[in-house]
Protein backbone atom coordinates (compact mmCIF):
# COMPACT_ATOMS: atom_id res chain seq x y z
CA UNK A 1 0.00 0.00 0.00
CA UNK A 2 1.41 3.38 -0.96
CA UNK A 3 1.27 6.52 1.10
CA UNK A 4 -0.11 9.87 0.07
CA UNK A 5 2.54 11.96 -1.66
CA UNK A 6 1.79 15.00 0.44
CA UNK A 7 2.06 13.23 3.80
CA UNK A 8 -0.58 13.23 6.51
CA UNK A 9 -3.27 15.87 6.86
CA UNK A 10 -5.42 16.65 9.88
CA UNK A 11 -8.77 18.40 9.72
CA UNK A 12 -10.53 18.09 13.09
CA UNK A 13 -9.76 17.54 16.77
CA UNK A 14 -12.36 16.44 19.31
CA UNK A 15 -12.60 17.78 21.93
CA UNK A 16 -11.06 21.15 21.09
CA UNK A 17 -10.12 21.91 24.70
CA UNK A 18 -8.92 20.08 27.77
CA UNK A 19 -7.30 20.37 31.19
CA UNK A 20 -3.82 21.93 31.31
CA UNK A 21 -2.70 19.07 33.55
CA UNK A 22 -2.95 16.74 30.53
CA UNK A 23 -4.61 13.38 30.15
CA UNK A 24 -7.50 14.44 27.91
CA UNK A 25 -8.34 11.72 25.36
CA UNK A 26 -8.62 13.35 21.94
CA UNK A 27 -9.54 12.10 18.48
CA UNK A 28 -7.78 13.74 15.53
CA UNK A 29 -9.41 13.15 12.14
CA UNK A 30 -7.86 13.51 8.71
CA UNK A 31 -6.21 11.47 5.97
CA UNK A 32 -3.02 9.44 5.68
CA UNK A 33 -2.75 9.02 9.44
CA UNK A 34 -1.96 5.29 9.62
CA UNK A 35 1.79 5.93 9.97
CA UNK A 36 1.61 8.78 12.50
CA UNK A 37 4.34 8.27 15.09
CA UNK A 38 4.24 11.58 16.99
CA UNK A 39 1.52 14.07 17.90
CA UNK A 40 2.60 17.26 19.63
CA UNK A 41 0.66 19.87 21.58
CA UNK A 42 2.76 23.05 21.82
CA UNK A 43 5.81 20.94 20.84
CA UNK A 44 5.16 18.48 23.71
CA UNK A 45 4.56 14.85 22.76
CA UNK A 46 1.16 13.28 23.38
CA UNK A 47 0.94 9.78 24.87
CA UNK A 48 -1.01 6.58 24.13
CA UNK A 49 -1.02 7.12 20.36
CA UNK A 50 -3.42 4.88 18.42
CA UNK A 51 -3.27 5.70 14.68
CA UNK A 52 -5.53 4.42 11.89
CA UNK A 53 -5.92 5.60 8.29
CA UNK A 54 -8.45 8.34 9.07
CA UNK A 55 -7.93 9.15 12.76
CA UNK A 56 -5.49 9.15 15.64
CA UNK A 57 -6.45 8.96 19.28
CA UNK A 58 -4.04 10.09 21.98
CA UNK A 59 -3.86 11.66 25.42
CA UNK A 60 -2.77 15.25 25.78
CA UNK A 61 0.44 16.03 27.64
CA UNK A 62 0.45 18.72 30.34
CA UNK A 63 0.57 22.11 28.65
CA UNK A 64 0.36 25.87 29.10
CA UNK A 65 -3.05 27.45 29.63
CA UNK A 66 -4.44 28.91 26.40
CA UNK A 67 -4.38 28.14 22.69
CA UNK A 68 -1.69 25.78 21.32
CA UNK A 69 -0.91 24.18 17.98
CA UNK A 70 -1.37 20.44 17.43
CA UNK A 71 0.78 18.73 14.78
CA UNK A 72 0.90 15.08 13.75
CA UNK A 73 4.09 13.69 12.18
CA UNK A 74 4.48 10.37 10.38
CA UNK A 75 7.35 7.90 10.75
CA UNK A 76 9.15 9.50 7.77
CA UNK A 77 9.15 12.92 9.44
CA UNK A 78 6.34 14.39 7.31
CA UNK A 79 4.27 16.84 9.38
CA UNK A 80 0.56 17.43 8.98
CA UNK A 81 -0.98 20.85 9.00
CA UNK A 82 -1.86 22.17 12.43
CA UNK A 83 -5.02 22.39 14.51
CA UNK A 84 -5.84 24.55 17.51
CA UNK A 85 -6.37 23.10 20.98
CA UNK A 86 -7.10 25.11 24.10
CA UNK A 87 -5.72 24.15 27.50
CA UNK A 88 -7.91 25.24 30.42
CA UNK A 89 -7.43 25.24 34.18
CA UNK A 90 -11.11 24.49 34.90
Amino acid sequence: MSRALDGPSISKIDPEKGYAGGGTLVRISGAGLKHISVVTFANIKATDLQPSESQVTCKTPPGPEGLVQVIATDDEGNPSGSLDFTYTTK
